[in-house]
């Protein structure tokens, strides 16, 4: 059965559906994104033109077009797959003890080149260094590679080994917080939520916890941000009168996260819209350039590009999966984009009706990208494609990292 078949007959499809299906995620994302950027509570932010629309609205028809035509995944397979990924195994057991001994050993290194740590450096006031100093190009970020490996493996277990599986959930928590890297956390949290998902009946009471974690994500999200900036009056400044009205009810911190959700799509906007661009070359350079190694940018002196786009606010470079995209493929890029998320369509019914620990393991970095798409381009982007590498080579061909 089609996912048309059951909307043109009348019936709700599942919530489990509806977030795990790559298409109709990404639907539902930026079209919440485009509503709340057109909400306007920032003094800076750019209207949305009549062109820059007709190419969402384009991207999203062929997104529709897809959903439309996917095979639909009823609830009671979710729940044949669940029985399948958290059944005990040994191979996992041992693919979490090799991540966690690589990310030790490369983090101890870390701090051991970098003479210290970020939450030191924050604490005792040092104004020379700050968290973007911390870590060994390229190795470090493997070892965020293994903890978004070890969170994705945590909510496997968490069904069956509780304490266990919560533990390795928090271990990003605890990563972010001496890294002051709120970036990892993200990336892990949504590769948790995906695999409990798909391994959890969604029932209100499972909402219910994905929702409040949402939100305290969100307001510590918008801690973080003031503790790395340093000043709590800043995001205030930046409000028009309508946001001075909207955040009047809501604490100072989701100001933060507000910003964040919606300037990677406003710089989209500004670049289109008001900013002039050049000729696109119709090559991937900024597209696939985020899969070279830090340490070979280093060894040539290349600058790490990710877009050629002109900041609407040099505050805020946060990027989105577009923004690559357009840069090197002008409008045609959003429709590329589209076409991209439609081919994750067949690993996710693969997944979904021939389900194995190797393919849930690669989904949960496919389905960030999309989450975090309105952020950052994590697709393209070697520290966190690295993940499908680790889990090639230590779970699928199971090779051995022992050290005493």
């Amino acid at each position: 059965m089609l996912f048309k078949d059951i909307i043109f007959s009348g019936k709700i499809p599942s919530l489990q559906f509806l977030i795990l299906c790559p298409t109709s995620n990404f639907i539902i994302i930026w079209t919440f994104v485009y509503i709340l950027h057109s909400l306007r509570p920032i003094e800076f932010y750019t209207l949305i033109s009549i062109d820059s629309s007709i190419l969402f609205l384009a991207s999203l028809f062929i997104l529709l077009l897809c959903l439309l035509y996917t095979p639909y995944v009823p609830p009671s397979q979710f729940k044949a797959l669940s029985l399948i990924l958290t059944t005990p195994n040994s191979r996992l057991e041992r693919y979490i003890r090799t991540l966690f001994r690589i990310s030790l050993v490369i983090y101890t290194a870390s701090i051991i080149y970098s003479r210290g740590v970020p939450i030191a450096w924050l604490a005792s006031g040092d104004l020379f260094r700050d968290y973007t100093d911390f870590g060994i190009p390229s190795l470090h970020g493997i070892g965020n590679s293994c903890v978004f490996q070890i969170a994705a493996c945590g909510a496997l277990l968490l069904k069956r080994h509780r304490r266990k599986g919560l533990m390795l959930c928090l271990y990003p928590l605890f990563v972010s917080i001496i890294f002051v890297s709120r970036g990892v956390f993200m990336v892990s949290l949504a590769q948790i939520i995906c695999v409990y998902i798909f391994v959890s009946p969604m029932r209100f009471a499972s909402m219910a916890k994905i929702a409040l974690l949402t939100l305290i994500t969100l307001y510590l999200f918008g801690l973080f941000g003031e503790l790395r900036l340093g000043d709590e009056s800043y995001f205030n400044q930046l409000l028009s009168p309508e946001g001075q009205q909207i955040f009047s009810i809501l604490p100072k911190q989701f100001i933060n996260p507000y910003i964040y959700l919606t300037s990677g799509f406003n710089n989209l906007l500004y670049n289109i819209q008001l900013s002039p661009q050049a000729e696109p070359e119709f090559l991937p350079f900024f597209t696939l350039g985020k899969l070279i190694p830090s340490f070979v940018n280093n060894l040539f002196s290349l600058d790490r590009v990710v877009d050629s786009f002109v900041l609407a606010n040099d505050a805020f470079n946060v990027s989105s999966l577009l923004s690559g995209f357009y840069s090197d493929f002008g409008g045609l890029g959003f429709i590329l984009v589209s076409l991209l998320i439609c081919i994750y369509t067949p690993f996710f019914l693969s997944l979904a009706f021939n389900p194995s620990i190797t393919k849930i393991l690669c989904y949960c970095y496919l389905f960030q990208s999309i989450v975090l798409s309105i952020f950052i381009d994590t697709l393209f982007y070697l520290p966190f494609a690295f993940q499908l590498v680790l889990v090639y080579l230590f779970y699928h061909k199971r090779l051995k990292f022992a050290f005493n």
